[in-house]
């Protein structure tokens, strides 16, 4: 319960799929499942969480668990991503592992000397390029838990379905977890969270230009409320909610269009209060 208030507060909007995942990963004294497939749009934070969760359950099995989170693009054949793969779970050096084939990858992982209790996860991070390898991989890898007999788990984390894996030999079926997109009330609530940033960039700014009357725009920044800051982000998703859901892309944005919004308050031409002309000052640029 812990664990998930911490991430919950973290990661908003997110509760049923964080739950799914400590169900799941989160417990040290059960059997982990064999492959979970993990998909969604880009921005809908699937690779933030899952590697977060995953550090935190290091940090509290440190002598248990053993983590590999590769990335399939910098992995892009079947030979770099096995001796990766076993680099992190081994504690080998790099040059000391030698992977040839799916066959020598297996019986390098049976020789692990491990305890009865250990865990494996194996996290792959953009798992659509495991199409691009050899046909045998991604089949093996959702039944690696079978193939060497460890209590070992492999993460799909990818922005395609399975059935988009187009996989001719077959393959058994993962747990799956969908991250949908945001909702406009969602996006709305995650950018609120980012009011103290948006005003410390504010702040940054004018440090940096050094205007005139500093202390007193420093001042303003500082009066600038979260009703203000929410009443600000509800016209700018009125203009980027339909051309863009990611989440990155939409805070650093919406951070920097801030600055815009608040110059005419801090030139002392429009009052705080006055909504309707503040939106008459940033709509061009917000919709340029």
């Amino acid at each position: 319960m812990e664990v998930f208030n911490k991430f919950n507060e973290r990661f908003p909007c997110r509760k049923k799929v964080l739950k799914t995942l400590i169900n799941l990963i989160g417990h040290s004294e059960e059997m982990l499942p064999a492959a979970i497939h993990i998909y969604g749009h880009t921005g809908t934070g699937k690779t933030s969480l899952l590697k977060s969760l995953l550090n935190e359950s290091i940090r509290r099995n440190k002598n248990k668990l053993n983590v590999a989170f590769v990335n399939c693009v910098e992995s892009y054949t079947s030979r770099i991503l096995f001796e990766n793969i076993l680099e992190y779970i081994s504690n080998e050096i790099a040059d000391d592992i030698k992977t040839e084939n799916l066959k020598d990858f297996v019986e390098q992982l049976r020789r692990l000397q491990s305890q009865p209790e250990a865990q494996y996860i194996i996290a792959l991070d953009n798992a659509e390029r495991l199409r691009d390898m050899d046909a045998n991989v991604l089949p093996s890898l959702l039944r690696l838990q079978q193939l060497c007999g460890l209590n070992i788990c492999v993460i799909l984390i990818s922005q395609l379905p399975l059935e988009k894996f187009y996989c001719k030999t077959g393959i058994d079926d993962p747990i799956t977890l969908y991250f949908p997109q945001y909702t406009k009330s969602e996006t709305l609530e995650i950018l609120s969270s980012d009011f103290k940033n948006a005003q410390k960039l504010m702040v940054a700014i004018l440090n940096r230009k050094k205007p005139e009357n500093l202390s007193t725009k420093l001042q303003i920044v500082y009066t600038v409320t979260r009703e203000f800051f929410n009443n600000y982000l509800n016209l700018f998703l009125g203009v980027f909610y339909k051309a863009c859901r990611d989440l990155s892309e939409l805070k650093i944005t919406a951070r920097k269009c801030f600055t815009f919004y608040m110059e005419p308050i801090l030139d002392g031409t429009v009052i705080m209060s006055d909504v309707s002309r503040l939106w008459r000052c940033i709509a061009g640029q917000l919709r340029t």
